[in-house]
């Protein structure tokens, strides 16, 4: 009998008696690893917790993104977001030429917005130096060797002022030269 109970919760780490099943999923991948492929009739589970692997998600593993899935639908679906994306590239785009060219950037990521993903990769001798200070002035940039500041807004939760702001403190860092003080290249170890 032990052997068919399957357990749905911490039990015996956490303090809730345990809920068992006694129908075990059987499946490709809790069959013993000998056995897996002899196409036979009869169900060989795998030794112990092994025997309980199934080759797809567990639904308890699968609920939470049912959440994630209901915000993406109620913000007009994968669709609507991908023309915020493009939109809100755009913008950076835009602002990027117009006020931060003067201070050596250059855009890196193709015009076209076919050809674009989410986010905008500028170029700039001191990139690194740069990301350290965008990060202390509260924005989150990603840094890409040599010189790369990628800025990727997420269309779910990121506003068009959102990214207007980070090219105005963006153009702050270049004015003050706030960016000076931060190393001019990554530490071997971090």
């Amino acid at each position: 009998m032990a052997q068919r109970r399957s357990w749905l919760d911490g039990w015996p780490l956490s303090q809730a008696p345990p809920f068992r099943c006694c129908a075990r999923a059987r499946g490709l991948v809790g069959v013993s690893a000998e056995r897996r492929f002899a196409m036979s009739g009869l169900h060989e589970p795998a030794a112990g917790a092994a025997a309980f692997h199934i080759g797809t998600p567990h639904i308890l593993s699968l609920a939470p993104l049912l959440g994630s899935l209901e915000l993406v639908a109620e913000a007009g679906g994968i669709a609507a977001l991908r023309v915020k994306s493009l939109a809100q590239t755009d913008l950076l785009i835009a602002l990027t030429e117009s006020e931060l060219a003067p201070f050596g950037f250059s855009i890196v990521t193709p015009l076209d917005a076919g050809c674009r993903g989410g986010h905008v990769a500028i170029s700039h001798p001191d990139g690194w130096r740069i990301c350290q200070a965008l990060r202390e002035a509260r924005v989150v940039p990603d840094f890409r060797r040599p010189d790369l500041i990628r800025l990727a807004p997420s269309p779910l939760y990121t506003s068009y002022a959102d990214c207007a702001e980070a090219i105005a403190r963006l153009k702050k860092i270049m004015l003050t030269r706030a960016y000076e003080s931060f190393p001019a290249a990554p530490a071997l170890v971090p």
